[in-house]
This record gives C-alpha cells, structure tokens and sequence, in this order.
C-alpha cells in the first residue's frame, strides 16, 4: 500500500514537471520569436554602411577565435534540440 501511495505521488509529479516543461518549452519559442522579430526590425533601421552586428538563426561559427565575417555580422551557434 506504501508503495502505491508512493508510485501514485511520484507520477502526480513527473506529471506536474511535465506540463511544467511543456510551458516553458511555449515561452521560449515565444521569446525566441519575439528576439527574431526584433532583430529584423533593428536591422532594417540600420544602414549598411554602417555594418550591422546581427545574430543569424541556424548559422554557426565553427572556430570561435575566428574574427567576425565580413559585413559585421556575428554567428551563433543554434543550441541543441531539447529531448522529449
């Protein structure tokens, strides 16, 4: 009986943890939507001349000692998929 109780709090639990997951997993994309829109606007105001410093989605910079490419813009790795 002890140990059902305890099965029974343990996936109420991972349950909880679960959903919590799931909500932080909406925010960031929300926020990761948000910072691209945001981005893009800030890059529209800028002149080229001037050189933007732009985080581009989805490219990366295999060698970090590297010097920024021409054109200003500096690369960023995209982070690691998040297992289910």
């Amino acid at each position: 009986a002890a140990a059902a109780e305890r099965l029974g709090e343990l996936q109420a639990e991972v349950a909880d943890l679960r959903r919590q997951r799931d909500q932080a997993r909406q925010s960031l994309r929300g926020l990761s939507s948000r910072i691209g829109e945001a981005l893009q606007a800030v890059a529209a105001t800028v002149p080229d001349a001037v050189g933007t410093n732009v985080a581009v989605e989805g490219m990366t910079d295999d060698d970090p000692h590297d010097e920024p490419p021409a054109g200003g813009r500096v690369l960023v790795r995209r982070p690691a998929p998040v297992a289910s």
